[in-house]
């Protein structure tokens, strides 16, 4: 036999590197090897390695799962099969030949081998191999999986590493445990920081492509679920039920951009699907309309066609019911109107007629060539949608209202019947339409946590705020900050669910929330594209350490809480947007700044007692005047120097300057 053969399966390989990639993977999978008579035999059937054996399974799956737990070489049975492996009586891991044996023993005699602790093998309850982490307590049961989870982990980057496609495609910049310690780099030199800049440019932009190529591969969908009342029992025809029982079915418009039939979020937060979903009642599937390919395109598809179904539900449960029409309750109670903001004026009263006129939801009968109806559910399909996942919520129920025909709450109008009187409504709500898309307006919001041992949480948000600027050179402090979005000038409520990070940490007690400042836009867009940038920042600004923290001072760092970027929304922002971001956490500036920015009219700006209100100065100049400052600030915390409008958002509201915000009485306490 070949030098390059392996001597379990006879297999003849180009080079000694491919040999030892086929043991390992033998090894990793309980001593079977990884050949081409892994296939289906004649009549289909996988049939087990072992010709002893002689039983086939009808998936490959099922007959690897039957060799691992009943072939597999162990100490007592190390010549039960032909796919015998070496065994190393010290740590138990099995080798493929005796050579790899050897050198695997010569490591145990060395303790410096490779710089770290050697895998670990055990055994699960199935009988099959478990790869234990050398750095955390994960285990697994392949070695690729294994590989895998110790590369994007555990090992470290080293600056200007080379950035190879497996690298952008596993490394995340911005997560610590992707590969650096928080605030373990000294603050950057001017002169040296364009190369590195450079260099994590690649990175984020790489890592970034990755994930949106990730969603153009993904289905987006716009869903019509249906909630059927208490009346129903399991196991009845559902659409006879319906259409016996009317009043028994309400009806749920949303999105979804993931494999998932709704948005997972009804899963983890109460909704009216989970809700009812804890009520014991039955969600099913009306229909779902699917949209493929670029991920901005489905984007804009999905909110639109949403957006119209939406205004339409709601428009239509205004009125009193169109006789011999059902009018089924409708569980969605917010309008999604930014999402038609670019729609024409003969489009929006196309959609918003249909409502005012009535419309026909679903097609009640079993087989329908042509109807008026919006949807026709596939009725001989199973359409019940599986909510056990929500079942968690039901401690956190309360009392609310069961679904069911119409609206309580509210006095039904009168439906226009004439063509002139269509009219005439239509054009009323066209021209509200048009001013709720001028009206509206969405907020980025910064907020920040103090602990409540180390700020009486009695006190109000500006006396807090007080507290950190008089202890900025005190005490060393770890203050969160988190960033988010909103379509009012107050932090979203949702953090009190405690699924995103803040909520957590809010909901362990002890702590108190500031939002220290909030910036305005026009559409979602921008204000997703503005946080999107906040966040990078502040992620990459977790990588150096401070000048004071750099000497052995104290001061308070701010530590950015949220743990998930929005990719979408950073793919949106400009290369130039992005390389600032990066620029201004390679110079050392915090997410949230302590000293004075926006100074009142008449008042002299200094930046490292230069006068700067009257000095015409270039960015070029301004960048010298903030190096020179730099080189004097060794032994001092940056937030004691103001930060120079060319150092910030054009906005002017990010870097976020707490005195100044302070000063307009501007913030305040949320979640109390």
């Amino acid at each position: 036999m070949s030098d390059l053969s392996c001597d379990k399966c006879g297999v003849t390989f180009i080079s000694t590197r491919n040999l030892r990639d086929h043991e390992r993977s033998r090894v990793s999978r309980g001593g079977i090897c990884p050949t081409p008579r892994r296939g289906a035999n004649e009549n289909g059937r996988y049939s087990c390695a072992i010709e002893a054996c002689g039983q086939d399974f009808d998936t490959a799956d099922k007959r690897n799962k039957h060799e691992r737990k009943y072939h597999r070489a162990t100490n007592d049975n190390e010549v039960a099969t032909s796919m015998h492996t070496f065994n190393c009586h010290i740590c138990g891991a099995y080798l493929g030949n005796e050579e790899s044996l050897r050198r695997h023993m010569n490591s145990h005699r060395n303790p410096d081998f490779y710089g770290k602790s050697k895998r670990t093998y055990g055994q699960n309850s199935d009988g099959g191999l478990n790869l234990l982490c050398r750095f955390c307590p994960l285990t697994f049961n392949h070695l690729v999986d294994l590989t895998d989870h110790e590369y994007i982990f555990h090992r470290p980057v080293e600056m200007m590493r080379q950035l190879t496609d497996r690298f952008l495609k596993h490394k995340n910049p911005l997560l610590p445990a992707h590969g650096f310690t928080p605030r373990a780099l000294p603050p950057s030199n001017l002169a040296k920081a364009a190369e590195e800049e450079n260099w994590m440019f690649k990175w984020v932009t790489g890592y970034m492509n990755f994930k949106i190529e990730l969603l153009d591969r993904n289905p987006y969908s716009v869903y019509l679920v249906g909630v059927l009342g208490l009346k129903y029992k399991v196991g009845q025809d559902i659409r006879s039920f319906i259409k016996k029982n009317p009043n028994q079915l309400s009806l749920y418009i949303g999105r979804t951009v993931c494999q998932s039939l709704v948005n997972y979020h009804h899963f983890e937060i109460l909704t009216p699907l989970s809700e009812a979903a804890c009520r014991g009642q039955t969600i099913i599937l009306l229909n779902s309309t699917n949209f493929h390919g670029d991920w901005r395109r489905k984007t804009e598809k999905i909110r639109r066609l949403e957006a119209r179904m939406i205004e339409v539900a709601l428009t239509d449960k205004e009125f009193e019911p169109v006789p011999g029409l059902p009018q089924y309750n409708i569980l969605n109670s917010r309008r999604e109107t930014s999402n038609l903001a670019n729609l024409d004026d003969e489009t929006i009263a196309e959609i918003i007629e249909k409502g005012v006129t009535g419309v026909k939801w679903i097609c009640l009968e079993e087989t329908c060539d042509d109807c008026d109806a919006i949807r026709h559910p596939r009725w001989d399909e199973d359409l019940v949608i599986d909510m056990s996942k929500a079942m968690h919520l039901k401690e956190k129920m309360e009392q609310v209202e069961l679904p069911g025909r119409g609206h309580s709450s509210r006095e039904k109008l009168t439906r226009p019947i004439s063509q002139a009187a269509v009219h005439e409504e239509v054009e009323v709500r066209v021209q509200e339409f048009k001013q709720r898309i001028r009206s509206s307006t969405y907020y980025t919001y910064t907020v920040i946590v103090t602990d409540n041992d180390q700020f009486d949480p009695s006190q109000t948000a500006e006396e807090i705020c007080r507290q950190i600027l008089e202890r900025k050179e005190e005490e060393d402090l770890q203050i969160p900050v988190y960033f988010g979005v909103k379509s009012t000038d107050e932090a979203s409520a949702h953090h009190e669910e405690g699924l995103t990070s803040l909520g957590k940490l809010l909901k362990q007690g002890g702590k108190t929330a500031i939002q220290i400042s909030t910036s305005s836009f026009a559409t979602r867009d921008l204000a997703r594209r503005d946080e999107a940038l906040r966040i990078l920042h502040a992620s990459l600004s977790m990588r150096f350490a401070t000048p004071g923290v750099e000497t052995g001072t104290p001061g308070i760092k701010f530590d950015i809480l949220n743990q998930r970027m929005e990719w979408v929304s950073l793919s949106l922002c400009s290369e130039q947007e992005i390389r600032f971001c990066i620029h201004l956490a390679w110079l050392g500036v915090p997410p949230v700044y302590l000293g004075v920015v926006g100074m009142g009219e008449g008042m002299n700006m200094q930046w490292n007692g230069i006068e700067l209100d009257d000095v015409e100065m270039d960015e070029a100049m301004l960048e010298e005047a903030l190096q020179e400052a730099m080189e004097g600030m060794m032994g001092t915390e940056v937030s004691e120097f103001p930060l120079l409008p060319v150092m910030k958002f054009q906005h002017q509201g990010y870097p976020v300057d707490v005195k100044a915000q302070v000063l307009a009485e501007k913030v305040i306490k949320v979640f109390v």
